[in-house]
């Protein structure tokens, strides 16, 4: 797909879906939650308001259940924490809320696999995320591999390496992230199509930023490279 014909199709996709949810006669959204394996604590909402203003609200739980408010222009994803003394990637979540009331269910430290009911947005984004489960299974042994190496890395700065050893630890973990494009590549493919299956969805709108942005990237690294070689031949010509 053209970078082009993506930015036409994001515009147009998202001017009207705005104008579809804008016709509804309430912004306001309610997330009725059930949290199971920890009765007492809070929680943490992250989202954009429908004044395009961040939000980070909370809500302290007891029994395990809470409560969320407020008001979204459309479909918005949001994202959830727990709060804890030491960050835990396995008690957040991000979804898709919608202005309506939703139930949202989760066990502790499978917030990844949160259960959300009132969201078609959230039903459209799950069947996304499902179709990629494959290749992200397929990928954790490399993931694991580039965490370990980055760490490595990270602990080697930290710990004033001369620069030849961060070199060679920096090569390394390069080398292995390098080996990641093939997955992306197959991701991507995904993505694609169920843009193509669904041209009027929220999902399709918000997930396209990160194709357009990703292609920016590498148009302009691309672009550097070859100004940098034209002004080196350059400067070799005029050279003394």
């Amino acid at each position: 797909m053209q970078m082009k014909n993506i930015i036409v199709f994001i515009v147009m996709a998202t001017g009207i879906l705005n104008t579809a949810w804008s016709q509804k006669s309430t912004n306001e959204f309610v997330v009725k939650g059930k949290l199971i394996g920890q009765n007492d604590g809070l929680m943490y909402l992250y989202y954009s308001n429908d004044q395009n203003k961040r939000i980070k609200d909370s809500s302290a739980f007891k029994n395990g259940s809470f409560y969320f408010k407020g008001k979204i222009k459309e479909p918005t994803m949001v994202y959830l924490q727990l709060k804890e003394e030491k960050r835990n990637e396995n008690n957040s979540a991000s979804f898709f809320i919608e202005p309506s009331v939703m139930k949202v269910n989760l066990k502790v430290n499978e917030f990844r696999k949160v259960d959300v009911t009132g969201s078609k947005s959230q039903v459209e984004y799950a069947s996304l995320e499902n179709s990629k489960a494959t290749i992200r299974k397929e990928m954790e042994p490399l993931s694991k591999a580039y965490a370990a190496s980055s760490e490595i890395y990270r602990e080697a700065v930290k710990n004033k390496a001369d620069e030849k050893t961060l070199q060679e630890l920096n090569e390394k973990a390069a080398a292995i992230h390098e080996q990641f494009a093939p997955f992306n590549e197959r991701v991507d493919k995904a993505d694609y199509n169920f843009f193509a299956k669904h041209p009027k969805s929220y999902v399709t709108a918000y997930m396209m930023r990160f194709h357009v942005s990703e292609r920016l990237r590498i148009t302009t690294k691309h672009c550097r490279k070859k100004y940098c070689r034209r002004n080196t031949k350059a400067t070799r010509r005029f050279s003394w």
